[in-house]
């Protein structure tokens, strides 16, 4: 109540996200000597450098009217004329600073020319040209529980990277494709978003410290909850402290490997969980044994 229902709204719209699947009308964007061609569902414009002037193509390879005021430029019709342009230029290159309006809102990038080759300026300033990166699945649900269809989508190619060897703790996003300006225009509301943690446990330990670890991690937990069958789920009397302790612990690690598929280990909370690992286990044994007298007796 006090947060004018953000909680239960954020929880149905992953639940809607999950569901559903997005169709963008925008769909490509290819960068070709002095071209850049915007590709959307029903049509295309291409921005062209040439000399001096700025032309745009339509779909039929035909000029569009174009008009400039105050280095804005604006197409004399539809559907282009929904698209703004603004004329700039970083360290002595032309640049088009490009709004794009799509079914699923705004989205800005920056084309430059450089050496006659249209590029983007990427998030660090720097000018680029491949701004696509390989993607695994998800295609339509990128926006699925808040964005992290996309993240996942292209942190699972990374992973051919890391089979044995991590890039090392807290590194992914050193290593993430935060140029895949494609992928941004339909996985976030902006691309200027620094993708730093893949919001899943498990492909966090993948990227970090290899999928041999995460390998490791997941037959550590198997253990667990195996052992945890054994002591709990045909208990029917529950002795002392050590009992009901254990069950507990065992309750507390479900939720958070659960937990960890869609979010990330932190620092304030994992040294938590390990030591309640490491306790279950303790219990678990403690209980274990102590049944097994009880039936003998």
């Amino acid at each position: 109540i006090a947060r004018d229902g953000l909680i239960t709204n954020r929880f149905k719209d992953g639940i809607r996200s999950l569901t559903t699947v997005e169709e963008p009308d925008f769909k490509d964007i290819v960068l070709e000597d002095n071209k850049a061609k915007i590709v959307f569902d029903d049509y295309s414009m291409t921005l062209v450098f040439e000399g001096d002037s700025i032309k745009m193509i339509d779909s039929a390879d035909d000029l569009v009217g174009l008009t400039m005021e105050n280095n804005i430029i604006k197409a004399d019709n539809e559907p282009y004329s929904n698209h703004i342009i603004e004329y700039k230029v970083h360290e002595g290159n032309p640049v088009l600073d490009t709004t794009l309006l799509t079914n699923k809102g705004e989205r800005n990038i920056k084309f430059v020319l450089e050496d006659n080759q249209m590029q983007v300026i990427g998030y660090e300033g720097e000018y680029i040209t491949d701004i696509k990166a390989p993607y695994v699945g998800f295609e339509g649900r990128e926006r699925l529980a808040s964005s992290r269809g996309y993240i996942w989508s292209r942190t699972i190619p990374m992973l051919k990277e890391t089979v044995f060897i991590g890039h090392g703790a807290d590194t992914y996003a050193l290593h993430f494709p935060n140029n895949d300006y494609v992928g941004k225009f339909l996985g976030f509301t902006s691309t200027n978003t620094i993708v730093d943690k893949p919001h899943s446990m498990y492909l966090q330990s993948a990227v970090n410290t290899g999928v041999l670890s995460v390998l490791a991690m997941l037959v550590l937990f198997g253990m667990y909850i195996i052992q945890s069958f054994k002591a709990y789920f045909f208990k029917r009397d529950y002795h002392d402290f050590i009992d009901t302790a254990g069950l507990g612990i065992f309750m507390a690690v479900m939720v958070y490997l659960f937990t960890g598929i869609s979010n990330d280990s932190l620092v304030s909370v994992a040294p938590v969980f390990w030591t309640l690992l490491g306790m279950g286990f303790i219990l678990n044994r403690k209980t274990i044994e102590r049944d097994k007298e009880i039936k003998s007796e």
